[in-house]
């Protein structure tokens, strides 16, 4: 086995193939291209944007730039504020893009019941309390969770970690008994989720998991860049290589002793602390397995 790196995972390769679009330059304030008539502006609409892409305001969430003004509101429970985009003249609600999108429930009821399902309470004792249909209430968790993935994609950027871990868990699913693997990449220090996937356990699967964390990482982070994917690659080889027994296994990345692991670079003192590590959890416990002293040899020759 050797350590591996950008070149052998098939989505870097892909990625490099393409040519990403250019970044649309930002546009002139609206404050400043309107003049200085009409009514001021009185309602904040920071974190708001056009929802409209052919809009040269899409995406742009400082209101100090772009276009919105708020434009009344509606709702029979409770007010929606809606806002308008003066540059196209697109009308929508502040919910939009939110979980609470086109729901005529109150806010504070759905904000409740998401909250008891996170503690716990099954869905079916949830219909008996607040008379809502459990098919209704697996809805709302099913967009709740597609918002946390927008969010988790939007927020999740840029990270500096000093010490990475990467989880299998095994998982069976009833309804066809299939087996599952829960990929977990988190920080050590904080214990942030930098990244969850569910697939099964194979190379190309680990493969997809480590590109995301790589993408997820600030260029230059703890001074190794792109080497983070050769050193992940290096751990979840050997325990992918040894198809045992369900359960799960941990590998610890840090900003010492790994800096080193690159194809070409096997002599080093740190390449050889990262072998040690590697074979470390394909044996389990600290100890090292008899699949990995074979591994140690092949690499030492």
């Amino acid at each position: 086995m050797k350590p591996k790196s950008e070149r052998d995972c098939p989505f870097c390769v892909k990625e490099k193939g393409r040519q990403g679009s250019p970044k649309p330059e930002m546009p002139m304030a609206w404050s400043l291209r309107k003049g200085r008539g009409g009514p001021i502006k009185k309602l904040s609409t920071q974190g708001y944007f056009c929802p409209n892409p052919e809009c040269e305001y899409y995406m742009i969430t400082d209101e100090n730039i772009h276009a919105l003004v708020g434009y009344g509101s509606h709702g029979k429970q409770e007010p929606f504020q809606d806002l308008k985009c003066q540059a196209c003249r697109k009308k929508f609600t502040s919910r939009r893009n939110t979980i609470l999108y086109r729901l005529k429930t109150q806010s504070g009821l759905v904000e409740k019941i998401m909250w008891l399902l996170a503690l716990g309470v099954d869905a079916s004792a949830l219909e008996e309390v607040f008379g809502v249909r459990e098919i209704t209430i697996r809805a709302w968790l099913c967009r709740s969770g597609m918002q946390g993935k927008k969010l988790h994609e939007r927020m999740i950027v840029e990270l500096e970690l000093i010490h990475v871990q990467l989880d299998e868990l095994w998982g069976n699913v009833k309804s066809n008994g299939r087996e599952l693997w829960l990929w977990t990449a988190s920080d050590a220090k904080t214990k942030i989720l930098v990244v969850m996937q569910v697939g099964g356990r194979t190379q190309e699967m680990a493969e997809c998991v480590v590109h995301e964390l790589k993408k997820r990482l600030k260029a230059g982070c703890a001074g190794v860049q792109h080497r983070w994917t050769a050193a992940l690659f290096l751990c979840v080889d050997i325990p992918l290589r040894k198809m045992g027994r369900p359960g799960w296994k941990e590998a610890g990345i840090g900003a010492d002793g790994w800096t080193a692991i690159w194809s070409g670079d096997q002599s080093s003192a740190e390449a050889q602390n990262g072998r040690s590590r590697a074979e470390d959890v394909g044996g389990g416990g600290g100890r090292i397995s008899k699949g990995a002293e074979e591994k140690r040899a092949e690499l030492a020759e």
